[in-house]
């Protein structure tokens, strides 16, 4: 690995489509909402995205909107877009986690790249976790912590995802990922560096957004990834989750 390799990621809920509700209230994706993200994506410039409901209507026009340069990797609804003008793909894993009976299969992609910039290989992953189960979150923390470690890829690894839990002290799926090396970024940064900290993540078409700090999507990274700027992104229409960015720079 090569120290000082910058990388900045997005960890996006993209909100799948199509939506009957959606559409029924003016907020269908081909209409309202595929010119909102991709103007959010140009305006933000990651060169990584992890993202969650990324349903096949929205990969299509992502795929269209942000030119040939961009390529993804999924698991289902789960993926990860790459810009290849600042990194190559090394290789993939795909990984199906725990998931209670009856539900659609929860969903892990692993990538591993190198900077084009510095040679620096890291890796990448993207998530989505059972919503309102918290042993389940913790069950698959666990098996998404396992399996990152199992690929050699848990000091180097920026893993963004809607764990759709927005405990952070407590017991829960971010206090098994420290205890396996993998940190939030609200336990890396303090709130003065991380730009509209307050307001939560999932914003239930809420304009503005609630603001009591409830993170259910976040951006964990391993040892040596250095986290040195965040923000929450109001997405203002484009998505029922507000989006995170992070930059950070590879230490060793």
């Amino acid at each position: 690995m090569t120290a000082g390799t910058k990388i900045r990621l997005l960890s996006a809920n993209f909100r799948y489509s199509p939506n009957e509700d959606d559409d029924a209230n003016g907020r269908s994706w081909p209409d309202v909402r595929k010119a909102l993200t991709l103007d959010l994506i140009r305006g933000w410039y990651p060169r990584i995205i992890c993202g969650q409901e990324c349903s096949t209507i929205i990969r299509n026009d992502l795929a269209a909107g942000l030119g040939a340069p961009w390529r993804y990797l999924r698991n289902g609804n789960v993926i990860i877009w790459y810009d290849t003008r600042s990194h190559n793909l090394l290789g993939s894993q795909a990984f199906n986690l725990p998931t209670p009976p009856e539900q659609d299969p929860r969903r892990l992609i692993l990538a591993r790249f190198e900077a084009r910039s510095t040679g620096g290989e890291w890796w990448a992953a993207s998530t989505h976790f059972t919503a309102t189960l918290p042993d389940w979150q913790v069950k698959q923390m666990v098996a998404a912590c396992d399996f990152i470690k199992d690929q050699g890829a848990q000091l180097s690894v920026i893993f963004g995802g809607d764990f759709n839990s927005g405990q952070t002290l407590e017991e829960g799926p971010r206090t098994v990922a420290r205890s396996n090396g993998l940190f939030d970024l609200r336990n890396k940064l303090a709130p003065a560096r991380i730009r509209n900290v307050n307001s939560n993540t999932y914003n239930g078409w809420q304009q503005p957004c609630p603001r009591d700090g409830r993170w259910i999507d976040d951006i964990l990274t391993g040892e040596h990834q250095q986290p040195y700027y965040a923000r929450v992104i109001d997405t203002n229409g484009a998505s029922d989750h507000q989006f995170l960015i992070a930059s950070t720079i590879q230490t060793t």
